[in-house]
């Protein structure tokens, strides 16, 4: 019927770098374009991002024992993209947090019906400014988050493509051709 991959990690790995990626593209643009919607669509995709970025580090750790013995140097890779890993995935966690609010405050100001902080229906003149911080804030965080996701996927890169971590050879049907014709 269905069968996971294995290993699962390279398989689930992208989507917490697409989900968090397009995040803090939605929540940069709510930076700049004052929709509460904006903040909205932000919030949902930066939680969908952490919980991703928690199963892509939940595979990671479960498929370490997969890889089998490595070099010192592919060893401090694999350990340097554990860490990076994990600290995205924090990174991931308090970005969402922090846009739950953005959304949150946004739709407080939404339903208040303030546009400026000069706009004084309700005596909470300040909402729109902390409204306002809250998106800023998180646009900042997602920007760090989008630099964890970088290290990691560099050192994982690396691991790859320079060591051949995880990287099963087994013998093709077709050999390739490489020209000769005798």
């Amino acid at each position: 019927m269905f069968d996971l991959p294995e290993p699962l990690h390279p398989a689930v790995v992208h989507f917490p770098i697409v989900l968090i990626l397009l995040g803090a593209a939605v929540a940069c643009a709510a930076v700049v374009v004052n929709r509460w919607h904006l903040s909205k669509i932000a919030a949902v995709v930066l939680v969908l991002g952490s919980l991703a970025a928690l199963v892509a580090v939940a595979t990671g750790k479960a498929d370490q024992e997969m890889v089998g013995s490595l070099s010192s140097a592919a060893e401090e890779l694999l350990d340097a993209h554990e860490e990076w890993g994990e600290l995205t995935q924090v990174g991931a966690g308090i970005t969402a947090v922090l846009a739950l609010v953005a959304a949150g405050l946004g739709v407080v100001v939404a339903r208040t019906g303030q546009r400026e902080p000069s706009d004084v229906r309700t005596g909470a003149e300040w909402l729109p400014r902390l409204a306002t911080g809250a998106r800023v804030v998180t646009a900042a965080g997602t920007l760090v988050t989008c630099f964890f996701i970088y290290e990691t996927g560099h050192r994982g890169g690396k691991m790859v493509y320079q060591h051949g971590v995880g990287v099963m050879a087994q013998p093709s049907e077709n050999p390739v051709n490489t020209g000769d014709h005798n």
